[in-house]
């Protein structure tokens, strides 16, 4: 709208400055007849100026409008192809490692390395697609995604606020990062199943094995840590569903549930700790 205030503001010293010409010229010796014809002129002329602004006004509004839902419809016609490829997986790759982090918890001896195994392989899809969006690696045969495109700037800053680094699961370098991805393909390119990817990270002679255990080290060896870690993963799933879900609102007839509570309760997170975390909410 601010491309309106200029003209507005010409238009209106326009209207004053006709009004107070007539007003210091008027010819009031005119007889009664003579004076209301020519206030009459006076007021068709001002009335065309306003006609003609408003016009410009309106068809000034109206290309503003038709643009932003040409770019809209444009936009949102491809949304739902580019969030299935990279920001659901997104949020699926965090829901899932919480999911196996919290049945770690409380699993029992027998079971903590299958769960810790699965949360590793999920860790390791999020950290892919993480690098993706950073345009750090590129997943093969895709073009890199442009970003976390989402209904608005804000929307998308608060998804980057809470999204955990790498080096936050122990992938502390991009010759790590690499290594990982590496570890998640085979030599033809194509995806691991997830049961070779594990047992690579079995396998003392793989590059992948001491990947696993500075995962493990880093997520297990503090119990609060992981408790953080677990919450910050399950509010960036939600929250990334809540954002899709928004871009999509108009054609529900409720709304998408925002995680309130779970981001405020990670915003109330110590300094330290989000610093630990990677994250800045």
């Amino acid at each position: 709208m601010r491309r309106f205030v200029l003209p507005g503001a010409v238009l209106a010293v326009t209207f004053g400055v006709v009004g107070g010409i007539a007003w210091l010229n008027w010819p009031s010796d005119l007889d009664a007849a003579a004076q209301t014809t020519l206030a009459a002129a006076l007021v068709g002329l001002v009335g065309t100026i306003g006609s003609v602004a408003v016009k410009y006004f309106v068809d000034e509004l109206t290309l503003v409008t038709q643009h932003r839902l040409n770019v809209r419809t444009g936009m949102l016609e491809k949304f739902y192809d580019y969030a299935g490829h990279y920001v659901m997986p997104l949020a699926a790759a965090a829901g899932e490692t919480a999911r196996y982090l919290t049945e770690y918890q409380s699993a029992s001896s027998g079971m903590r390395t299958q769960k810790l195994d699965s949360a590793f392989y999920s860790a390791a899809q999020y950290v892919r697609l993480q690098a993706t969006f950073k345009s750090t690696f590129s997943l093969p045969g895709v073009q890199p995604p442009l970003g976390i495109l989402m209904g608005s700037h804000k929307a998308e800053r608060r998804i980057w606020d809470i999204t955990p680094p790498a080096w936050a699961l122990g992938v502390s370098s991009l010759a790590d990062e690499s290594v990982l991805l590496e570890g998640l393909c085979g030599s033809d390119g194509n995806m691991r199943s997830p049961k070779a990817f594990i047992d690579c990270a079995h396998d003392p002679t793989s590059p992948v094995y001491r990947l696993k255990q500075a995962f493990a080290i880093r997520v297990t060896s503090d119990a609060v840590l992981l408790s953080d870690v677990i919450s910050v993963l399950n509010t960036l799933n939600l929250l990334i569903n809540y954002e899709v879900g928004m871009v999509y609102a108009a054609w529900y007839t409720d709304p998408p549930e925002n995680p309130k509570d779970e981001l405020k309760a990670i915003a109330a997170l110590p300094p330290e700790q989000k610093r630990r975390l990677g994250i800045s909410v």
